[in-house]
């Protein structure tokens, strides 16, 4: 919040949130998602199983983001059980989820002293934080060895960043450093739940199948032709939020006082809207505790669904900067592996929490059985 939040805010809300900023980036998040189907073929065991997906799934959120933020790949998947700095990125990312998940599964005691938990937890997110800006420098010191052409600026989002007199080199690498954090969490953990949805309703990854064997056969590259005619993939991504919410709501505290539906709620409160409610009432969703993408499409449509029950990324001038490639790395994770696999999941249900966003604390061990071989 304030003025200098503000500032920042706006410079990248008016890049990122155009539909030719995400599109730039098409080829090199195809090649991340390629890079995942390729280490899934490498790592599955007899099973056809991998022993976490998680681990998976966080690597390609932190490429897929690190492409748009650092101009470069960090190689992830090619760095599994190898020392490197990378590695060390990927072990960081995911130390910090299991400590939020210690430290929020309890009594808040974090909230009345430093407790040791939360102690390693900012250790942990300092290391992250400062590898981050590292990249950031590397990333900004390669564009201005080159000379950036006006489309590079107006695509490319470091020369759009550095071309704006108003934004110093530590605003710079602020908006960089926070769009890679935030960038990586809920994008892995969406998709985790996705797979699951995939696995629980396998009509659905048979219709998904079609339509992307119809707009892109024979594992033809992505194009974004296929991505804005792939209806029922984007109902069913729509379905997954709705179902699953990974971030639960938008919190705010009010710089004002404001009256709401009668209310007098004073500045300084703190207000959480409780989108994960909306999404499971059955008067804003029909039968909502059923999985129905057909319920987005609409010619199909049988339902009047309020414009604010399914706010999956906010709304407003505070709404997601980044929700055009969440959806468009989703959409590329989705049919990469539906290109090479039917997903299947064979084990108990697996545990969540919902804390900072809704959380696997258990392993995914999802089956990928080759296209070949399940046809």
């Amino acid at each position: 919040q304030g003025e200098r939040w503000r500032k920042l805010r706006t410079h990248v809300q008016e890049k990122m949130m155009k539909p030719k900023s995400v599109t730039v980036y098409l080829k090199d998040q195809e090649a991340v998602a390629d890079d995942m189907i390729n280490a899934i073929y490498r790592m599955k065991n007899s099973d056809m199983e991998v022993n976490d997906m998680r681990d998976f799934l966080y690597r390609f959120a932190a490429e897929s983001i690190g492409v748009v933020c650092f101009d470069t790949r960090l190689e992830t998947f090619n760095s599994i059980g190898v020392k490197s700095e990378v590695e060390n990125l990927v072990s960081a990312i995911k130390a910090l989820m299991t400590i939020t998940y210690n430290e929020t599964k309890g009594l808040p005691l974090y909230l009345l002293f430093n407790t040791p938990t939360m102690r390693r937890m900012t250790e942990v997110m300092t290391y992250i934080r400062n590898l981050a800006e590292k990249y950031a420098e590397k990333a900004i010191q390669k564009s201005r060895d080159f000379t950036c052409s006006t489309e590079d600026m107006q695509g490319n989002l470091i020369p759009y960043l550095l071309s704006k007199e108003e934004l110093t080199l530590t605003d710079v690498i602020t908006i960089i450093t926070e769009f890679f954090f935030a960038g990586v969490d809920t994008t892995a953990h969406f998709l985790c739940y996705t797979l699951k949805s995939l696995a629980d309703h396998q009509e659905v990854q048979e219709k998904l199948f079609q339509e992307i064997e119809s707009l892109l056969p024979n594992k033809s590259p992505v194009t974004q032709e296929a991505l804005l005619n792939a209806k029922y993939l984007k109902a069913f991504i729509k379905e997954a939020h709705r179902f699953h919410q990974i971030t639960g709501g938008t919190c705010r505290t009010l710089n004002e006082d404001v009256i709401c539906s009668g209310y007098h709620i004073p500045k300084g409160t703190f207000v959480a809207v409780h989108t994960h409610w909306s999404c499971t009432q059955e008067i804003y969703h029909m039968n909502p505790e059923q999985f129905l993408p057909e319920r987005w499409l609409r010619e199909s449509r049988s339902e009047t669904r309020h414009p604010y029950a399914s706010l999956f990324f906010g709304i407003g001038a505070r709404s997601c900067v980044g929700r055009r490639f969440a959806d468009q790395e989703s959409l590329l994770a989705i049919i990469k592996i539906l290109q090479n696999f039917k997903v299947e999941y064979h084990h108990e249900e697996f545990t969540s929490l919902r804390s900072i966003t809704l959380t696997p604390t258990s392993p995914l061990q999802f089956r990928f059985v080759d296209r070949q071989r399940a046809c």
